[in-house]
């Protein structure tokens, strides 16, 4: 049986420590995965030269196949990720 979520939304956020300001927030129902690797993606777009550090906790989404990928890809790597 899956887990209903019941209406709630996810809000991932992107905190900017030298300004003390949230850069940039995003909010998606439901799909945690999905969500979290737009989030990212779109983060990385805002500034792509920028070297960005991600400070996560253990959420299973952190580790899911999909950021895997956009990694991946965000870093052309070709190996075969199995």
């Amino acid at each position: 049986m899956a887990y209903r979520r019941c209406g709630t939304l996810d809000l991932i956020a992107s905190f900017e420590v030298v300004k003390g300001t949230v850069m940039y927030p995003t909010a998606t129902p439901g799909q945690i995965e999905n969500g979290f690797c737009f989030h990212i993606a779109e983060t990385i777009e805002y500034d792509p030269e920028a070297s960005w550090v991600f400070v996560l906790d253990q959420l299973n989404t952190h580790v899911s196949e999909s950021l895997v990928h956009l990694v991946a890809r965000l870093r052309d790597i070709k190996d075969n990720l199995g």
